[in-house]
């Protein structure tokens, strides 16, 4: 049977070759040569071999990595053009001259108009020349080729040919663009952990005695303060690697699990890219990424996680008495820089008109206001300073990709140290298991602090005194930032977990303490959440001190969807309502007590805990759940109890409050979870197992309405109501959690064995078969086979090959 196999595999690989023929790949060029130079008498020449596999997954197989990245560019046009064709125009700030000032149209919420003037404040397209031409002759290479990739697609296609055709103005923007648009596209990919969260502010940034309060724009909210003021970009993630200590068969297991927008800009691309004898990538990137994001090759698998880490900080000026567009720094008077930016703005007539706006900064970065927080005034005022500025990612990512162990893999983040707003987990085919937070986190240093440059933590620094910059150290690979080898990260033959906290516990046996201020990176020896609990208690159960996770028992862990909070909280919680005839009665209490505390499709009862839960999401009414408090000696396991003492009032209170949300819905009590929980993809109800992060529900899941930052038909999820409300939907609506998912094993054969899967399939085109296809199997709890070598990528019973040229 195996010698028909591999019979059966020479055949096809030959006659893919035959087909394919040696200009593109075969014989003609040395394996192990130089991956970026083009081939032969083809030097000016791009061609790729795409092989199409089942569930519309790319395997792309170029010469150079320039004929690899042309490949890539064409493959992810042919599912996603218009997505980038959308991010595209929003770079150029000419969102408000093809759909109005709003992004609902006609609402006022102005954020096409925001949008546009925050890109021109920020000058992105000069940064984006500069960004080009400041990168190797390599790179622009690979970023001509891949835009080259794309745009040939958009050619053959046309417009028509688009699943936006019929968007506003799109025969102008839905067609080719030049690379520098693209590199626009790119840096503003590096500002997620920077100043793009805090768009709105940027934007509102006027000072007090040129502008009238009525002529700001709208003030934006505040409402997530602390995540606006660390500059967080929302995302959360799971991620673990298991070392070859923990492990049945002692090598290297990795779980990546990030939980990422279902709609819009940040889907993830599943894809391969080869270029034999030097790169075989196989992994996930968001969308339009050149590089590689989350993934593996034949020796080291990472995935990330979003880091607690900051990435920039503000900076208090003084300002000169009677000017406030000056500042005082080191005695002397500096005036702010400022910058006049013009957009054209649809109107409801059809025609254009201008808006004109000044913006300012100072040698830090660009002024911000945050009405109430961070206000200009008479006497000072704030800029912010981003670590991101000289983001060397495009080169970090192939290093990573060609990483042989783990060794190699933190040279590369070291050498580049542009991992931005992520941790990296990751594990080798030796077993060996790495996490760190070693992105570009600035260089506040405990000199810094002694001198009194932090006014309010080392996030809020003294904009008056040279003494207060960043400091710079040899070590580190960007300007004033903290050296990798001073960064929070632990290398071990156990295991490494993380779910969105801190860097201490990423390994509850050997937590690690930093020796250098950290309050950039998090927090030490406080309680890191429950869902990050439910990880590290899974990992306790499988993987800990004299314990060993087999295959089988890891590839299961994921689905399984146990919620810590249940866990911790539900048989309290039962015994109490039995003190409240109302919940009896209501059938409540039965419900509730036969819940198996998980969020499985066929579980009932959880969602009464769930709406019992949003009463305790903030800090102070989250602590009084809690009978035994938090114990840093005992951070997995606190804290835990329900706490009744005196709190017996406000427990039932916020249990009837809840009960009351699942009944005005018209939800039975004892609903199984799949007959109220779903996504929905075109007229497709899709039931969907998992829940929220604040339950502790490792499997994480719920709606965000803005995670699709596109203009294209937004919020297909929604089904044309009017939101994602219990009443409006009937249940609960997903469309953001568990996104790109790999499980990766290194089996002492020697290649890697993987199963991936995509929650919400390849394609953002409706029409597409792979726009949910995915999302079935997700539904079932079911992962595929990644089909990695190249026996596996012929034996695709729907295997179609491409042959793409320039």
């Amino acid at each position: 049977m195996k010698k028909t196999a591999s019979i059966l595999y020479s055949f096809v690989l030959l006659s893919w070759m035959v087909i394919a023929g040696a200009e593109c790949y075969g014989s003609g060029g040395k394996e192990g040569g130089d991956p970026w130079q083009h081939h032969g008498n083809h030097r000016d020449r791009l061609c790729a071999d795409i092989r199409w596999t089942s569930y519309g997954i790319p395997h792309i197989v170029g010469k150079t990595l320039p004929d690899a990245s042309f490949g890539s560019g064409y493959a992810f046009a042919k599912l996603n053009a218009c997505v980038l064709a959308d991010q595209l125009l929003m770079v150029r700030s000419e969102r408000s001259m093809y759909f109005g000032p709003d992004k609902v149209s006609g609402s006022g919420d102005g954020k096409n108009l925001m949008s546009d003037l925050f890109y021109k404040a920020m000058a992105v397209q000069d940064l984006a020349r500069a960004n080009y031409l400041r990168q190797s002759k390599e790179n622009r290479a690979m970023l001509d080729a891949y835009m080259a990739g794309y745009n040939k697609y958009l050619r053959e296609t046309g417009v028509a040919g688009l699943p936006c055709a019929d968007q506003p103005g799109a025969p102008d923007w839905a067609t080719p663009a030049s690379v520098y648009d693209f590199m626009a596209f790119l840096v503003d990919f590096t500002w997620l952990g920077g100043p793009k969260p805090l768009m709105p502010y940027i934007v509102y940034a006027q000072p007090p005695a040129e502008v009238a309060a009525s002529s700001r724009l709208n003030t934006p909210a505040t409402h997530d303060f602390q995540m606006l003021m660390a500059g967080a970009v929302a995302g959360a993630s799971n991620g673990w690697a298991i070392g070859r200590d923990r492990t049945a068969d002692k090598t290297g297991m990795l779980l990546g699990n990030p939980h990422y927008p279902w709609e819009g800009e940040r889907r993830f691309f599943e894809s391969q890219v080869t270029v034999p004898g030097t790169i075989n990538y196989y992994g996930a990137t968001l969308l339009g990424m050149p590089t590689p994001g989350i993934g593996f090759n034949e020796k080291v698998a990472w995935t990330h996680t979003v880091c607690t880490s900051k990435h920039f900080t503000y900076y208090r000026l003084a300002l000169k008495p009677g000017d406030p567009t000056t500042y005082i720094y080191d005695g002397e008077e500096r005036p702010m820089t400022r910058r006049q930016v013009t957009v054209d703005v649809l109107q409801p007539d059809g025609t254009l008109a201008p808006v004109t706006r000044t913006f300012y900064s100072s040698h830090f970065g660009p002024m911000v206001e945050i009405p109430g927080v961070l206000d200009w005034t008479t006497t000072s005022a704030w800029a912010i300073r981003s670590a991101t500025d000289e983001d060397q990612g495009i080169a970090m990512r192939w290093a990573m990709a060609k990483a042989r162990n783990i060794a190699e893999l933190k040279k590369a983040i070291a050498r580049y140290q542009s991992v931005n707003y992520l941790n990296t987990i990751a594990v080798d085919s030796a077993g060996k298991a790495f996490y760190g937070d070693t992105g570009n986190v600035p260089n506040v240093t405990r000199e810094m602090l002694d001198a009194g440059c932090a006014l309010n933590g080392p996030q809020y620094l003294d904009g008056s005194r040279s003494a207060c910059e960043w400091a710079d150290d040899p070590a580190a690979a960007q300007t004033g930032i903290v050296p990798f080898k001073d960064a929070p990260q632990l290398t071990t033959t156990t295991y490494v977990a993380n779910s969105n906290n801190s860097y201490w516990l990423a390994n509850p046996e050997t937590p690690i303490a930093m020796t250098i201020p950290n309050q950039l990176w998090g927090t030490e020896r406080t309680d890191v959440g429950l869902r990050p609990r439910m990880g590290l208690t899974f990992l306790a159960e499988v993987a800990g001190p004299g314990k060993r996770v087999s295959w089988n028992t890891f590839k299961n862990i994921l689905f399984n969807d146990r919620v810590m909070g249940g866990e911790l909280l539900a048989d309290d919680l039962a015994a109490l309502c039995w003190e409240d005839e109302a919940l009896v009665a209501s059938g409540a209490c039965d419900a509730l007590a036969d819940w198996d505390k998980t969020y499985r499709l066929d579980s009932t009862g959880g969602h009464i805990f769930r709406e019992f839960m949003t009463s305790f999401e903030k800090p102070a009414a989250y602590a009084s759940l809690w009978a035994v408090p938090f114990d840093p000696a005992d951070p997995v396991a606190t804290p835990n109890t329900l706490n009744v003492i005196g709190n017996e009032a406000n427990i039932l209170n916020a249990l009837r409050q809840g009960v009351k949300r699942i009944q005005d819905a018209g939800i039975d009590l004892d609903a199984p979870l799949g007959e109220i929980q779903f996504t929905r993809l075109g007229d497709d109800l899709i039931p969907i197992h998992g829940g929220p992060s604040p339950d502790g529900a490792f499997n994480m899941l719920y709606y965000n309405k803005d995670g699709n930052g596109t203009l294209l038909p937004p919020d297909i999820s929604l089904g044309g109501l009017p939101s994602a409300s219990l009443i409006d939907q009937g249940g609960y609506l997903i469309n953001y959690g568990s996104s790109y998912m790999q499980m990766v094993e290194y089996p002492k054969a020697g290649r890697p064995r993987a199963q991936v899967l995509i929650s919400y399939g390849q394609s953002t085109d409706p029409t597409s078969p792979h726009f949910s296809d995915q999302t079935y199997l997700f539904s079932q709890g079911r992962w595929r086979d990644c089909l990695f070598s190249e026996a596996q990528i012929a034996a695709d019973p729907n295997l179609i090959i491409e042959r793409v040229k320039e």
